[in-house]
């Protein structure tokens, strides 16, 4: 590599310029002196002692580097046709390692010294800024206009030229909360809020913006704070577009450096790599923000570029976020809940062409059917037809009589008010009520449940139908019993499990049963049961010992002269 460049040096000294009089020696001498006159200051630029405490050493060094990177600017500018000059060709492998060793922060020239080199070549008329922006321009993959920037030679280097392009210069950039004030939000829970990212195009340098506006141009005042300008509205949460390749990681790391060294400078490529590690939790994120345009992946996976911005900030102190202004609108806007509904809506039912016809025909079919059974219930003949229905599905079920009789009360009152309310004539109108009587009756027995077929079987088989009122008396009456009735049985069940938990443990040898209070049938006497009674083989009809009733010899037997037959 030493020799790659010395040889870059001789190129580049062959194209100086001598002044009149002057030899080409005497025109190197000159910028050799020159250098070594800014020895002193190029060493103050570094924080550590240089390794090369000689000045002359120092100096031959700043030159022969200096010339280098002078020279290597230059060929990539004008394309120099060098086909065997593996450092200036852009698709190469080395090409590629040497441009990021250039930006590595340890590795920087003062920017004087590589302007003093640029007075006495022939690069002219190209400036500084110029080349070095037509060499690194996009070396931090920014989709920005960078021909836009002020080029001023205030720089302290190369990467600080590349900062101050990308950095943001307005107001907001010198102030910003502290990031414990932030709450961090994923990519995938803001678009599930209603936040859409979009790639913020045409800046000059790196910005956040984030907007609302409303499709309709005539909407404006109170009404962009309803549910209606949050559906058609467009909310766009804009980041200018990043390339990430495998040098990314690298000069995103130096340019935080630089800022980290410098405590008055703005933040922007810190709170910027801040704002991504917020947005970015999950390879999901990354997709989010590639479907945005936000992303441009060129590393493969998504892993690999969440790795990236998941550990960039590691023990880095961020210092106020320049960008806690947009911020804030985000976290507003995230707190509403009509966008989030909104597109949960967008996401779940208009997500595809074919979800959006499905959505279409649904609601057609719900307007006609919501349609149909207005006109039906406005119009007569509609209304009764729906009414008739309603009665012929309804039963007691496991209803009581009252709420039984009370929904289906409600049911013919309005079927009368539509039947009846067009008849005028008093004893049309006395016929059709007395029809309607009867019919009542009928539908309200026939829809009774089996536990009143009794009551429903004498009503109708008795001669002539009572009224609605009678009929609803004795079902209650019926009820009461059937409630009746079904607590004694429970109760009779009860008393049997009571009475068995009393008996238990009463017939064992250690408890024996007490008879004190027993008296025997036959022989009248108490404490003994049959089993142990010494009468028990007196008869009870004769009243004599020895036998029983069954053998006993007077008692009339079935076909004697002595037996007679008991009549009712």
């Amino acid at each position: 590599m030493e020799d790659q460049k010395k040889s870059y040096t001789i190129s580049l000294l062959s194209r100086v310029m001598p002044k009149p009089g002057q030899t080409a020696d005497a025109a190197i001498m000159e910028i050799t002196n020159k250098i070594l006159e800014k020895a002193a200051d190029a060493r103050s630029c570094y924080a550590a002692a240089h390794e090369l405490n000689d000045d002359v050493r120092f100096a031959e060094m700043l030159l022969v580097d200096g010339c280098f990177i002078l020279e290597l600017l230059y060929r990539r500018k004008v394309n120099h046709p060098g086909n065997n000059d593996p450092i200036s060709c852009t698709n190469g492998l080395i090409g590629h390692a040497v441009t990021d060793d250039l930006l590595l922060l340890e590795n920087q020239i003062p920017m004087f010294v590589l302007q003093t080199l640029l007075d006495f070549s022939l690069v002219q008329p190209y400036t500084l800024p110029d080349l070095i922006i037509s060499f690194f321009g996009n070396m931090l993959n920014f989709e920005l206009e960078i021909e836009k920037v002020d080029r001023t030679e205030s720089a302290a280097h190369i990467l600080g030229l590349l900062h101050d392009c990308y950095r943001r210069r307005d107001t907001a950039a010198s102030g910003g909360r502290s990031i414990s004030h932030i709450t961090k939000h994923s990519a995938i829970d803001l678009v599930r809020a209603g936040v859409r990212f979009r790639e913020d195009k045409g800046r000059d340098q790196i910005c956040m913006s984030f907007s609302t506006s409303c499709r309709f141009s005539l909407l404006s005042g109170s009404c962009c704070n309803s549910w209606f300008f949050q559906f058609c509205g467009r909310t766009s949460f804009e980041i200018p577009k990043l390339h990430i390749y495998d040098s990314t990681e690298s000069l995103l790391r130096n340019l935080i450096a630089w800022e980290q060294f410098s405590p008055s400078m703005s933040k922007t490529i810190t709170s910027y790599a801040f704002l991504m590690d917020t947005l970015v939790n999950s390879n999901d994120d990354v997709e989010v923000l590639e479907k945005a345009g936000v992303l441009q992946n060129h590393l493969g996976a998504s892993e690999d570029a969440k790795r990236l911005f998941n550990s960039i900030c590691k023990e880095v102190d961020v210092g106020p976020f320049i960008f806690s202004e947009e911020w804030q609108k985000v976290e507003e806007y995230r707190k509403l809940k009509w966008p989030r509904y909104l597109a949960s809506l967008r996401r779940d039912y208009f997500n595809s062409p074919w979800a959006l016809i499905s959505v279409i025909a649904a609601l057609i079919i719900f307007v006609l059917t919501f349609i149909q059974t207005v006109s039906a219930i406005l119009k007569p003949a509609g209304r009764r037809r729906l009414i008739v229905d309603s009665v012929l599905i309804s039963n007691s079920g496991e209803k009581s009589i009252h709420e039984y009789y009370a929904g289906f009360m409600n049911l013919w009152t309005e079927y009368e008010f539509v039947t009846m309310g067009k008849i005028t004539t008093a004893c049309c109108l006395r016929a059709l009520k007395d029809i309607n009587n009867e019919r009542k009756v009928m539908q309200f027995l026939m829809k009774l449940r089996p536990d009143y077929e009794t009551v429903r079987a004498n009503i109708l088989n008795h001669g002539t139908l009572p009224t609605l009122y009678v009929v609803l008396g004795e079902l209650i009456r019926e009820q009461t019993k059937i409630a009746t009735q079904a607590t004694l049985e429970r109760k009779t069940e009860l008393d049997s499990v009571f009475i068995a938990k009393q008996n238990m443990g009463k017939w064992s040898a250690s408890r024996p049963k007490d008879l004190s209070k027993v008296q025997r049938f036959e022989c009248k006497e108490f404490g003994h049961v049959v089993s142990h009674c010494k009468k028990k083989n007196s008869c009870v009809y004769c009243k004599q010992t020895g036998h029983i009733v069954t053998k006993c010899p007077e008692v009339p037997q079935k076909g004697g002269k002595n037996f007679k037959q008991q009549t009712i």
